[in-house]
Order: structure tokens, then sequence, then C-alpha cells
């Protein structure tokens, strides 16, 4: 059986110089170390020593650019394990060390680390002592790495750090236009000692083949580290609740096992919003002629197949297929979770992709100037649902294809093609990021002439074919058939006309895309995230510090810009917040409602992008303290399997109902008009709301609105369930707010907690649009909501201070109070 030994104890943290290096007149970085964290980073084991201010404070990026260009050394010293055999082959183990590393045991060079993504196997051959054994691993400065390796840089045209493209190492990390820069260093991943049987697998792999009539075709592959000189018994066991399946294969002298399973009646994974995501148990043991276990390991697997569809009676389209049913593609794309991202812990990543899940998302795109994400991210997708487009870690440049370099991708690519491939959650594997978009944005070029090329239309697929055929790859996002990239015609687009070249977010109705894999809109990170990372002095939208938090060129400007053409322009700092964080949410919804009626012509929309790694006025939807901006709720409410929206063509204004939901969706629908000059709100008779199937849509208001809409009012549009439950809300308003005045709607909103429960119920007596509730510490359910006269809406209270705080620190905002 296999044996572990992390080494995660009594590091210390040294210049590789044996000189002191001073910070400050206060803080020196002494000669015999600091205290370090393993899994962790120079910057913050640093910063845990208090020899540097907090990275993400002010403009404190600055001056803390020196750390990157120093090299550093981790060391430890431990016993050899006493339930370890001295007589047995040791590895060492590490999992991830970023970047550039040599490792040193007892004296010795045991190995050397060029790749952030790649896990690193050292056999110890007699180098262990029983006692004070010495860990050494040295840290190369990845900027003085880049600057004595690269190529001559006419060759690959970069966004950011032009230099980044000669490190497989997070490319984000160098900067980008949502983060700071900060090249880390240290020992991300764990370290361990191992000790193996006779015996050991190395990887394990399942497809499902098809699925007919209810019965799944299924194999199981199992890749074993060596041949076994004796015959062993490979156990494979497949179960979940009621049903359990078992074979056995005997081998000798073969690394490689294929066990088939037919499943009848199986139970398959869906992703959120078509069915439950089915998980398995997958238990497979390596068993000796006596039936001693060897090695085993347990797994979660998926019974689903899934298909990316190119054409569709003569059009294109690009449409995934889950178990042959077609689903539309909801989601945002996946940035680290931090600059520094050991430093996050389990219960972030489970806020996040929870988070994701009740904003209604089923996919989740891993960006490729990332990192290969953790196996929780993977487990925690496969348990709620939730799609994952993963692309392979490079972005938005073109890339060295010498050979060195290409031997590194390959390992790269096939230790994390062997980890990731079980997982249900992954939909599709993608090439890059923007690389062909954009040499041929820059050069004129076909992408055929890009540097690296090979890569990406050659080397990776044929590696999937090998190692993961059943599931779709694609090549860069965005990409398809035309010369440019992307092009509407085909394949998928980034849609970034809207914001960052200029397009206003009313102009989306133009588009024609037919998936959708990025695109966004900017707003502040929540009030008190960005107070503690401003000083007071600069705490103002306009000040230097303040734009310093926003990394897009021109993204200041743009903010203001935009803000300007739809609502009042107010430069107090919470007022701006909330004023620009309400314009995040306008842009998002108008998107993806334009997209979501376009279905099945437009098949997806991912939002760029879902988190953030720190304080920054961003296109997130939730911001690096992990509190929701208003853009979330909007987002989560256009993403609803029940959608009211209102649609504009010409002179016409119509009312679209969408059933996502596998179920037949029985309600009602209530259509009110509001006017702005008096405060009236009057009803609007419908045609009797009728039943709507399963993933349909309806044009449910047979009348066009156009003949009473006017410039002083204001369609409401409500969905209510069977319980009377308020499911949808929506609004039409001819002209823009900026332009309204609401002389008749001065609020004063009534908040009464709920006994026994951490939820409150908000009302009013006058219409209150786009409610946002702000408190330090709490968060609230909903945000950004419209209320009506006499509604009483119950929100659900998140926090650490439940227990006792003062209602009246919560700060209530409306679009109103702007209008006077």
């Amino acid at each position: 059986m296999n044996k572990r030994f992390q080494l995660n104890k009594k590091w210390t943290l040294k210049l590789l110089s044996n000189n002191d290096i001073v910070i400050t007149d206060k803080f020196k970085i002494p000669k015999k170390g600091i205290p370090a964290a393993v899994p962790g980073t120079v910057h913050t084991d640093l910063f845990n020593a208090q020899l540097i201010s907090d990275p993400f404070y002010s403009d404190n990026e600055l001056g803390l650019q020196w750390i990157s260009e120093c090299d550093w050394k981790y060391e430890t010293y431990f016993d050899f394990p006493v339930d370890f055999n001295l007589e047995v082959e040791t590895s060492l183990v590490c999992e991830g060390l970023d970047t550039i590393a040599e490792i040193v045991l007892n004296g010795k060079v045991v190995g050397f680390s060029k790749n952030m993504f790649v896990k690193y196997d050292l056999i110890l051959d007699e180098i262990l002592c029983p006692k004070d054994n010495h860990l050494l691993i040295k840290f190369h400065s990845p900027l003085k790495y880049v600057q004595h390796n690269k190529f001559p840089l006419e060759q690959f045209p970069s966004a950011r750090h032009p230099d980044r493209v000669f490190i497989r190492k997070s490319q984000y990390s160098f900067g980008w236009d949502w983060g700071p820069a900060y090249p880390t260093m240290g020992v991300w991943k764990a370290v361990y000692l191992e000790q193996s049987g006779a015996v050991k697998i190395g990887s394990i792999r399942f497809n499902t083949l098809s699925i007919e009539k209810g019965t799944a075709i299924t194999e199981v592959l199992i890749q074993l580290k060596s041949k076994p000189q004796s015959e062993i018994t490979i156990e494979a066991q497949l179960s979940i609740s009621e049903q359990s399946f078992t074979k056995q294969f005997q081998v000798q002298g073969n690394s490689e096992v294929k066990i088939d399973f037919d499943i009848p009646q199986a139970k398959l994974w869906w992703p959120q919003g078509y069915g439950q995501p089915y998980l398995y148990d997958l238990d497979v043991k390596v068993l000796d002629a006596h039936k001693n276990v060897l090695d085993q390991n347990s797994l979660k697997i998926g019974v689903r197949t899934i298909q990316l569809q190119l054409e569709d009676n003569g059009k294109n389209t690009f449409r995934f297929l889950v178990n042959s049913k077609p689903v539309f593609l909801k989601g945002a794309n996946w940035i680290p979770v931090d600059s520094f991202i050991p430093r996050a812990d389990d219960n972030v990543y489970k806020k996040l992709i929870q988070l994701a899940k009740e904003a209604n998302m089923n996919v989740l795109r891993v960006w490729g100037g990332g990192i290969y994400e953790s196996d929780l991210f993977y487990d925690l997708c496969d348990q709620l649902g939730i799609l994952v487009w993963q692309d392979f870690m490079f972005a938005c440049a073109a890339y060295p294809d010498n050979e060195e370099f290409l031997k590194d991708i390959i390992t790269e690519a096939e230790q994390n093609i062997l980890r990731l491939q079980r997982h249900p959650s992954i939909a599709i594997w993608c090439g890059n990021n923007e690389n062909e978009w954009i040499w041929y944005r820059d050069t004129g070029s076909k992408p055929e002439c890009m540097t690296g090329y090979h890569i990406f239309h050659h080397l990776l697929p044929d590696m999937l074919i090998r190692l993961d055929p059943r599931r779709p790859y694609w090549p860069s996002t965005p990409f398809g058939n035309e010369n440019d990239p992307n092009s509407v015609e085909s394949g998928n687009r980034h849609a970034w006309e809207i914001w960052s070249f200029w397009l206003d977010y009313k102009k989306i109705k133009n588009d024609r895309s037919l998936f959708v894999s990025e695109f966004g809109f900017q707003g502040p990170a929540d009030y008190h995230t960005m107070r503690k990372a401003i000083p007071q002095k600069e705490f103002w939208p306009q000040s230097r510090v303040f734009e310093f938090h926003n990394k897009q060129d021109e993204g200041p400007e743009r903010l203001i810009k935009f803000l300007s053409q739809h609502l009042p322009v107010v430069m107090e700092t919470q007022d701006f917040i909330y004023l620009t964080q309400l314009n995040q949410g306008f842009a998002l919804q108008s998107c993806l409602e334009h997209w979501r009626l376009r279905w099945p012509d437009t098949t997806g929309s991912i939002i760029w992008q879902l988190n953030d790694v720190w304080p920054v006025t961003g296109w997130s939807l939730i911001d690096s303290k992990l509190k929701t901006k208003l853009a979330y709720h909007f987002t989560a409410r256009a993403f609803a399997e029940q959608l009211i929206a209102f649609k504009k063509t010409g002179d016409k204004i119509d009312l679209f109902y969408l059933n996502s939901a596998p179920g037949t969706f029985k309600g009602r629908l209530e259509l009110k008009k509001l006017s702005i000059n008096d405060g009236t709100i009057s009803k609007i008779n419908l045609d009797e709301f009728k039943n709507v199937r399963a993933f349909t849509e309806e044009k449910v208001v047979i009348t066009s609105l156009d003949s009473i809409m006017t410039e002083d009012s204001v369609f409401l549009g409500t969905l209510f369930n069977e319980k009377d439950e308020l499911i949808s809300r929506n609004y039409y308003l001819q002209g823009e707010w900026k332009h309204k005045r609401f002389t008749h709607f001065q609020n004063e909103f009534t908040i009464n907690l709920v006994a026994g429960e951490n939820s409150l119920i908000i009302s009013t007596e006058q219409v209150a649009f786009f409610v946002m509730l702000q408190h330090s510490q709490l968060q609230f359910s909903d945000n950004g909501f419209i209320l009506l006269p006499g509604e009483r809406k119950k929100l659900q209270i998140f926090g650490e201070i439940l227990c006792n705080f003062d209602m009246s620190e919560i700060k209530i905002f409306s679009l109103n109070q702007y209008l006077k």
C-alpha cells in the first residue's frame, strides 16, 4: 500500500544570497530567514512576518516589485518517517513548484522545476538518513529567467508582459487588465515523501460510450505505473444507492487494463436545470495472488455523454448536447481565486461555486491565463451540476514551439488530462485564450502563420485523441471557420465590442453570435471592500489610487462614459459605486436576455468574469472579499429557469416568457403600467396565461404595447407560480433613466427582522427601483430588485454577526433617490 509523509512543517524562507537586504529603515530580512508556509508564496510569507505591507493596499504593488527580482530559498529538516522502510524505494513528490527551482536533498541535487503546472516525482536513491534530512528548494527570479531565456520578441505578439510566454507559469501573475503584477515564487502545492507497493495505480479514466434505452455502455481505463512481474487482479466496483456492479481482471506483464460496465437504468449526470447531477462511486483495487491490497483508489464519476454540434440543417451552430439533449450554457469565466493562490482555503472555492449555482449558472470556464484548478474545484462542479469549459494554460500571445518547450508542454498536458479526465463536469478542452484572434488582429496574417500554431492544432488534439477521445476539443476561444477567428459566422465569439471597444450595451440587439464565451462590463467592488483597500484621502472615484485599482487601460474613462449615457453621474464615492454597479447590472441583463431570446441560434453566454483576485473596479460579479455586486443579482434573474423579458422590434414592444426548466410551468402573469408623472399604477389586462411546456419560449403578449407606451411610463411585468410566489419581474422603459424625474416617489423603507430566522422583510409605500441593501459585514440573498407599494419582500441574511447587529447600520439605496 502507498504511504505518504507530508513535508509541510518547520519551513524557513531566506534570500538565496548570504547578505541581509534592507527593505525599509525599520525592517530587514534576517540572514537566518523567516518562518514559511508550505504551501505558500514568498510574498505571503513576507507579509505574515510583517516585513512588507499588504500587497493589495493602496499602490503598494509599485514598491514590492523587487520581490520577484530576487532569488529565494525554502528549507526544512525532517526525520525519516517511522512507518517507512529505508530499504524500500522512496520518492520526493512536489505537486507544484512556482516555478524555476532547484531541489537539493542532503547536499545533493535531486531535481529541477521549470513548469508550475507539472508534478515532479523524484526517486531518492540512498540519499535519505534516519535523522535530520535537509531539504532545500532554491527559487530563481521568474523575471530574470524570462530575460535570459526569451527568443526574439518580434516573433511573439503578446498582450501585457511580452516575456511571460517564455515560462510555464500562470500568465496573469505578470499583471493583467484586472489584476496586479505579482510574479510569485514558492512551494504552491503539497510536498511529501511517498513509498509505494510493488504495483501502483498511475491513472484512472472513465468514459460513457453510449446511452440507449436507459442502458449506459461505459468503460474504465486503468493505467499502472509499471508492468507487474507476477499475476495480479484488478477489481473495479461501480455503485450508486441501490445499484452495484463489480468486475475483476487478471493482469500480468501489462500496465493497461480496460474494464467495461453496462449499466441498466443508469442514473445520468445532468447540468443544473436539466436534471440531477448523479455521481457513482468508482472503487479500484490492485490485489496480489493472496488477495492482499497492493493499491487502491476511490473516485466519483458521472454517467453522461457530451457532444459539440457545429452544423444543423446546413447552418453553422455551436451547440452542446448533454445526453443528446441541447443545452443553453449560462455561466461565467473563472480566474484564479487570489494573486497568491495557496492562501485561498477550501471555503473560498465552496462559496464561489455555490454562488455560481445560486445564480442559475450551469457552466464555468477555467480561463487559460490562470491555472489548472484544484481537485476540489472540479469535485464541486461535479456535485453541483456545473459544466466546465477547460482551457489549456495559454493566453493572449503567440508561444514558442522549439523542441524543449514542446516537450515540457507534453508533460504538462498529459498530467493534467489524466488528472481531470474522469470528471463529468468537464465539457470541452480548449487550446488557448485569444491567441489566434490577437495574432490575426495585430498582424493581419492567418492564424496558421502564428508561432505556436502547432501546439493548439496538432499537438494537443493528437494527445486528446489518445487520452480523452470522447470529449470535444476546440483550438482556441474565440475561433471558427473564417479568417477572422472572432467572426459571427461560425464557432464561438468574444463580444468585446461592448465595453472594451467602446460600444454601448444597448447596441447588443444587433449581435448575431452563435456562442459567446466572453463578454463583460465593469463595476467597482463592494463599497466596504474598496474602502479597506484605499486610503481615506484617496477614496474618491477620480483619485490616483482609486483609478490604480482599475487595471484596464482607460477603464475609469469607460466607467464614467457609459454611466453618463444611462444614469445620473454622481461622484460621491458611495453613490458612484452604487450607480456604476447598477449600470453593470443593466449591461449584463441586456446582453443575457438578448442571447437567451435568440435560442436556438445563440446557444450560450459566458460572462467575463465570476470572481476577482484583489479589490478592484473590474468585470467580476463577486469581489475578492466574496461580496456580490448588483450585477450578480441581475445575472441570477437573467439566468433564471423562468424568465420574462421585454423586447422591442422596430416600433413593437412584446413581452416574452421563457421556461428552461424540465417541467411544465403553471402560474400567472401580471402586467402593470406605472406613470412617472403622477405615480399611478394601472393594471393591463392580458389573455389567460397558459401552462408553458418544458424548455420552451412563448410570446405571451400578443397585442403590441407600443400603442400605450409613453415617455413618462414604465411597464412592469411580474410572473407568479401556483403558490403565488414571485418568480420573475422585469421592466421596460422608453428612453434613459437619467432623463426621468421621480417627484412622486420619495421612499421610506420599513425593515423588520423575522423572529427565529436569519432573514428580514423590507417594504415601502411607493414603488422603489433597484433597491440595494448594504452592510459592512452582512450580505443579502437579493439586491437590485424592484419593490412595488405594499409588497413585503423577504431576504435571507448571511454573515458572521447575525446574532447582534444594529439594523440602523444597514444602508439602503434605490435609483429613486437620484431622480428627484
